[in-house]
């Protein structure tokens, strides 16, 4: 009998799911991938255990301040990477997203703008939040580019925040209201959401 998966949030080519206990070999191996987290704000080896624990905090805290959730492929259920909301503050309705595309093979496809728009769209329109933050490191071009799409304005930066690779790079600051993130869902939600 073929397993059962869980499809939470379900675009044209990929799926979010609740992130799982037994994702966490492929988190392990991709947080200690330097070409996967060599752009990310924390980039530091991670053991084992310490991943375990990092699923373990992502499972319990549900729904009290986030939701992490594996990005997978609609055609194989193949886990691909991991998005979320964090820090979601329910009184001030603020929340701040962050993603990676830890399968190399699947890097420049356009996975991460699909499964941030349907992250936003449940944000917004699930969560009732007003407001979603998100912060990338100035080099991040991949994930520069997800921003725009999304629609999320830069609000600044912290100067020299982040060394790699012997020099100091810049962290931006993004914000996006959730009356404009809803232009841009009208624009490309055909495209996102499977046709019926």
């Amino acid at each position: 009998m073929e397993k059962q998966h869980a499809q939470f949030l379900i675009g044209q080519r990929l799926y979010l799911r609740p992130i799982e206990q037994n994702d966490i070999d492929r988190c392990y191996v991709w947080m200690n991938d330097r070409a996967v987290t060599r752009t990310l704000l924390r980039h530091i080896p991670i053991p084992h255990g310490a991943q375990n624990e990092w699923i373990q905090s992502h499972i319990a805290k549900r729904p009290t301040t986030g939701f992490t959730f594996a990005i997978v492929l609609n055609s194989s259920n193949e886990h691909i990477g991991n998005c979320g909301i964090e820090g979601i503050d329910w009184i001030d309705r603020t929340g701040t997203t962050g993603w990676v595309i830890g399968a190399k093979e699947c890097w420049g496809q356009g996975y991460a703008t699909e499964a941030v728009m349907l992250l936003l769209h449940y944000g917004f329109t699930g969560l009732n939040l007003r407001k979603i933050t998100s912060a990338i490191i100035a080099d991040n071009i991949a994930s520069n580019r997800v921003h725009e799409k999304c629609g999320y304005r830069e609000a600044g930066r912290y100067r020299k925040q982040f060394f790699r690779d012997g020099v100091y790079i810049d962290e931006i600051l993004f914000e996006l209201f959730a009356e404009d993130f809803m232009q841009v869902w009208e624009q490309h939600r055909d495209r996102i959401l499977p046709t019926l």
